[in-house]
């Protein structure tokens, strides 16, 4: 490879904007290819053409004196500065070094630089065309990339040749540009294709989903409405009108609060008109009415329907409370019996419960002791919901987490609660009783046998069809499994359904030495810490 004082290297992986260097023949008939030599004080601003920045000659040096102080052959020339010959090439411009003998007569011409470079149509890039007519160079003299492969180019390098009319800052960068492998298009489309399928998939299923839970929701609530399934009951004042219309029987209900919807008793009353006029007057209905009972309750008709108050008391039991009801004409006793051991209601307290062929009623304990409005017409599931709906009200979040801290289950829990009730007669005392079955449950080494009359009582109860009204020593050798004093730990089930204070105390006793207790004639407990004490308490009950 040729040295020369003019040597410059070209980066091989540089496939645009590289520069070129030759000497032009002399054009006598073109005079405005010469090169002016600007007045010495006039100094000409520097030009940038396509990554060379040309830049005038210092003062005092013209390009005559360049000329003549480094005269050259063109076998002498740097390799850069020779004149070149340009065979064309359909689609790209091909450039080859000539034989030294192929430029002999050429003259020498002023210097040009044209980059080579592969310009897109439309790209807007100036054209090559516009190039040379700016810089003076000929679109076919140009020097391929292979032909400068060993010629690097420092970036920022400054060069300047004796004959040049201008130094050229040439800057050469990278312009060589990695194509982007571009994904197959079917490939991409066939991946959008199925991701928007996907989205479209999981926002109809959203949409059904919302939808469906919007329309259960919706016919959950209006059918309770109508049948009054589950309810918080009370008493309201209803006014009716002279000569009201459904529409006013409607708003007289919905501002007392019986009804919901308005919408929804209108439709029921228009499906079940029986065309009979509503009576005038003020009316005490429950809450717990459904459409049809209202309706009934307003109209004078020999299908009216006849309303019946229950009152029950803390400490009945199921066959107490069945006699009730019966004796109101309600229902009858093998229904309700049925209804007790078989039906299958959904409540939380319910869940998990073990029922022992021992028990005597399933649902014992639960049948919740209050002051009930019911028709006669109602039958015994109907009922036994309303009370087993009361308790759920009232055994509330807190009941269940006292449960679990005390190791017990709810079953558990209510038939203590229903010893308490039947045990003391006055609530002042159910603290300490609870205390007494408490210590015992907790010391079943020293005290296996909780020793309740109660429990005995409640089995002779049912046996015998009635409670006796004291215990005597030969009873508590009665042979049941809810006897205590032969039985070790709780009986079967609860032997009552008790009323709120008892579950309380039942799940928070109070805090005592207690082992012992026993009532006098007018019914207040004694309470002992030791049998002796205990013993004590007896003889001075019965007046020993």
């Amino acid at each position: 490879m040729e040295e020369n004082n003019d040597k410059r290297a070209v980066d091989d992986s540089f496939d645009d904007d590289i520069l070129v260097f030759r000497r032009e023949p002399s054009r006598p008939s073109a005079p405005t290819q010469k090169s002016a030599v600007p007045p010495q004080n006039v100094q000409r601003p520097a030009q940038s053409k396509q990554g060379a920045v040309v830049r005038p000659l210092k003062q005092g040096t013209s390009p005559a004196a360049s000329r003549q102080a480094a005269p050259q052959s063109q076998n002498n020339r740097p390799a850069s500065q020779r004149p070149l010959n340009s065979t064309a090439v359909p689609g790209r411009t091909s450039t080859s070094r000539p034989a030294p003998n192929a430029a002999a007569g050429q003259k020498a011409g002023a210097r040009a630089v044209a980059p080579v470079q592969n310009t897109p149509r439309n790209s807007g890039i100036p054209s090559a065309q516009s190039q040379q007519t700016r810089l003076g160079v000929k679109t076919s003299q140009v020097r391929t990339p292979s032909q400068t492969t060993n010629r690097s180019l420092p970036p920022q390098t400054r060069k300047r040749t004796e004959n040049d009319d201008f130094e050229i800052d040439e800057v050469m960068t990278n312009t060589r540009q990695t194509r982007a492998v571009e994904p197959d298009s079917a490939f991409v489309d066939s991946a959008t294709s199925a991701i928007m399928s996907l989205v479209k998939a999981v926002v109809y299923i959203i949409a059904i989903i919302v939808v469906s839970v919007g329309v259960s929701l919706f016919v959950i609530n209006t059918a309770n409405d109508v049948f009054k399934f589950v309810v918080d009951e009370k008493i309201v004042t209803v006014q009716i009108p002279e000569y009201a219309t459904i529409d006013d029987v409607t708003e007289a209900l919905h501002d007392a609060g019986a009804i919901k919807y308005k919408w929804a008793f209108k439709m029921w009353s228009e499906l079940k008109d029986s065309g009979a006029a509503f009576i005038p007057g003020t009316y005490e209905v429950s809450t717990s009415l459904n459409y049809d009972y209202l309706r009934a309750s307003f109209k004078a008709n020999k299908n009216k329907y006849t309303e019946v108050r229950i009152t029950i008391r803390e400490g009945y039991t199921v066959d107490e409370i069945i006699d009730l009801f019966v004796g109101q004409g309600i229902g009858t006793r093998e229904g309700f019996i049925d209804a007790i051991q078989n039906y299958d209601f959904d409540y939380r307290f319910l869940e998990g419960l073990e029922v022992s062929e021992d028990r005597i009623y399933r649902l014992e304990g639960y049948l919740f002791p209050d002051t009930y409005y019911f028709y006669k017409e109602s039958s015994e599931v109907t009922i036994l919901k309303k009370m087993l709906d009361n308790f759920n009200n009232k055994f509330v979040e807190e009941y269940y987490a006292r449960c679990q801290q005390l190791g017990i289950t709810v079953d558990e829990a209510i038939i203590l609660a229903s010893m308490l009730e039947k045990e003391t007669r006055y609530a002042d005392e159910l603290g300490a009783v609870s205390s007494v079955f408490h210590n015992r449950l907790n010391n079943p080494g020293s005290f296996p046998y909780l020793n309740s009359d109660a429990t005995i009582m409640y089995a002779m109860q049912h046996d015998l069809g009635g409670r006796p009204d004291s215990m005597t020593g030969d009873d508590t050798d009665y042979e049941t499994p809810y006897n205590t004093y032969t039985y070790k730990g709780l009986p079967p089930g609860p032997i009552a359904n008790p009323g709120l204070n008892a579950i309380k105390y039942a799940l928070y006793p109070n805090s005592t030495n207690y082992y012992w207790f026993v009532s006098d004639s007018s019914g207040r407990t004694l309470f002992a810490t030791t049998e002796r004490e205990h013993l004590a308490n007896i003889n001075a009950v019965r007046g020993n």
